[in-house]
């Protein structure tokens, strides 16, 4: 069965209200759905793993959904994401490293494995989420 919508932006739509029950299947009723307003959807490609995201696009008359690969990362993502990985999981190793010494007698063996297994997390961090890189600039002058 053809299903009609209204397009709202390219990753959003709304379709027509389904009338179960209803004497005038308004669902089914062609003529009725493109008065007010109401496109049929094609499916030019669905959802796969390389590309997850339905997109949506108005041409010929109709709404085609078809599939769309995943924004590259931005820094200022990536940076977020490092901040709130950071605060999980650094932020406690650096308050037990700063209780060990505030104590009179500081356990520096135990100080120093802390500060090595912080090192381990940030780098295990760092490299989950990779800024992404920039063109180098002599590239950025040839183009």
């Amino acid at each position: 069965m053809q299903r009609y919508a209204k397009i709202i932006n390219e990753d959003r739509i709304i379709y027509a209200p389904k009338n179960r029950g209803a004497w005038l299947n308004y669902d089914k009723n062609v003529s009725l759905l493109t008065a007010d307003g109401y496109l049929p959807v094609i499916v030019l490609e669905k959802p796969a793993e390389d590309k997850p995201l339905r997109k949506y696009r108005e041409a010929n008359g109709q709404i085609e959904q078809y599939a769309a690969a995943l924004p590259a990362p931005t820094k200022e993502g990536q940076s977020a994401k490092r901040a709130a990985a950071y605060l999980v999981e650094i932020d406690p190793i650096t308050a037990q490293i700063q209780r060990l010494r505030d104590e009179t007698e500081s356990d520096e063996e135990k100080i120093a494995a802390l500060i090595a297994e912080r090192a381990a997390k940030v780098a295990e961090i760092k490299a989950l989420y990779p800024y992404p890189t920039e063109p180098a600039e002599s590239e950025a002058e040839n183009a």
